[in-house]
């Protein structure tokens, strides 16, 4: 619930954030599936390019923790602005 002019609002519909649970979770699951893929001819090259890959999972929840703020200030912005179009 949130507050806007002393009512109490349920926010309903599409929003920008928590998108970082479903965004690690995906970027796991490709890692996983390119892994298996690239470990049926385990050459050097697929070898590193798989610890790359894992390096760049690691750092794809930092990346979307360090937007989220950023995204809920802009989705309060806009939200306030609806309610005060009301």
């Amino acid at each position: 619930m949130e507050r806007t002019q002393g009512k109490e609002l349920l926010l309903v519909g599409p929003t920008n954030s928590g998108f970082t649970d479903p965004a690690q979770l995906t970027g796991l699951s490709m890692l996983q599936i390119t892994s298996a893929l690239l470990s049926q001819q385990p050459v050097l090259d697929r070898i590193v390019l798989g610890f790359v890959l894992r390096r760049m999972q690691d750092e794809l929840p930092e990346t979307f923790w360090a937007v989220e703020p950023k995204l809920q200030k802009e989705e309060a912005t806009l939200s306030s602005q609806k309610a005060d179009k009301r």
